[in-house]
């Protein structure tokens, strides 16, 4: 039964929060029931009524065992006043084990990764005795697309807490103080993490002070508005359920008081220009309880900005209790959020291609807030500080 304090979208929205944590950190019903998040016990354990509720939400975006789990929790929770939900409890219980029998029927016969060499030979035979035969192509096609899927969402959850998937190589990983041949940073060098060499990852620290941190919230703070994403074809934006977060755009971050070194300050560190025709408008982003950015890449693919998106710098505003990691799938990079640093990294390659590698998500937020903020700098004013590669195959 719905708290009578929120209102109905926030409840459902509070319900997806859980059920994406418990998904993504791997966390029992039980200890959630108990108001147990990961090593943290809160002071709010659920109700008959909220375990119901989950395990009917869960019939449409989890497993039917994670059902028959909530479900399971919601009749030991029961009391005399809502012992009327044991009817649909069991109603629902039923449900979900007739599902979960179908389910493991059809799990024996699935195809797994290596299985599917077997059937990837055979495909490559054909393909080379007819490499225009229709059937083959489509089924080869089929399982590069499902296996590359599979891969990308079983790296982020791994990633996101805070696994290591032995993708990146720590030869190539160093932390160095560096100057960049700038008179401000002989004084004050910027420590740099490199946390990919191909493609460049680097994680600056502390190259915001705690006072431009204060500000930079305060300035957002009353501007916050729910986050959208475009969808595809240049559709205005929409509220979406892959981004649950709230933003605010800073304009002429230059002009304001305690903040006008942060623009040449990055400029400094990263060799880039950050001149007003050179980056977007500053944007602070705020992450509650689940809240997260399902992976994406940041080009922009829909030609809605003035230019391209060469380069992001995400700015970490605040510590997070738990979760809030920044994960790079496809380069096993991840990043817990530590306040003041910021991460930086190419969204195009030499040639002038869109780096797909970049794809990159925010993780959910376990436990605490986290603040971040983004600026995206353009190509344009780049043109001898990032050089095109002098061949296609020249990208990094």
């Amino acid at each position: 039964m719905m708290n009578p304090t929120l209102r109905k979208k926030d409840y459902k929205g509070a319900i997806d929060a859980l059920l994406r944590l418990q998904e993504t950190y791997n966390l029992r019903v039980s200890d959630i029931a108990d108001g147990h998040i990961g090593r943290n016990k809160t002071s709010a354990p659920l109700q008959a009524t909220d375990c119901f509720d989950i395990g009917l939400k869960a019939w449409q975006v989890s497993t039917s065992e994670n059902v028959c789990e909530w479900m399971a929790e919601a009749e030991d929770r029961l009391t005399k006043d809502t012992n009327y939900l044991l009817p649909d409890i069991l109603t629902q219980s039923i449900e979900c084990s007739m599902q979960m029998e179908q389910e493991e029927e059809e799990e024996e016969e699935e195809e797994e990764e290596e299985q599917f060499e077997d059937v990837r030979a055979l495909l490559s035979r054909v393909l080379k005795l007819d490499p225009d035969n229709v059937y083959a192509n489509q089924k080869e096609s089929h399982l590069r697309r499902k296996l590359k899927t599979d891969m990308t969402s079983k790296n982020y959850k791994a990633l996101c807490r805070g696994e290591d998937i032995g993708v990146q190589s720590a030869t190539n990983m160093f932390c160095r103080y560096n100057h960049n041949n700038k008179p401000r940073l002989f004084i004050r060098p910027a420590k740099e993490e490199m946390l990919s060499n191909e493609p460049p990852v680097v994680l600056f620290h502390d190259i915001l002070t705690d006072t431009e941190i204060d500000l930079l919230i305060a300035q957002a703070k009353f501007k916050l508005k729910r986050a959208r994403t475009i969808p595809e074809g240049n559709a205005p934006a929409v509220e979406s359920k892959i981004r649950i977060s709230s933003i605010a755009w800073l304009y002429n971050l230059g002009d304001k008081m305690g903040l006008h070194s942060v623009l040449p300050r990055v400029q400094d560190y990263t060799g880039l220009s950050t001149d007003p025709q050179s980056t977007e408008k500053f944007q602070v982003a705020n992450y509650g309880l689940g809240g997260f950015y399902n992976y994406h890449v940041d080009d922009d693919v829909t030609g809605i900005e003035p230019d391209k998106r060469l380069a992001t710098v995400l700015f970490y505003l605040s510590e997070v209790e738990a979760g809030g990691r920044t994960v790079f799938p496809k380069l096993g990079i991840s990043i817990p959020p530590i306040k003041g640093s910021a991460a930086v990294w190419y969204n195009y390659l030499k040639n002038g291609d869109p780096n797909f590698d970049m794809l990159h998500a925010g993780c959910p937020v376990l436990l605490g807030e986290k603040w971040a903020s983004n600026l995206w700098i353009f190509e344009y004013g780049q043109e001898f500080r990032r050089r095109c590669g002098l061949t296609r195959d020249d990208i990094y």
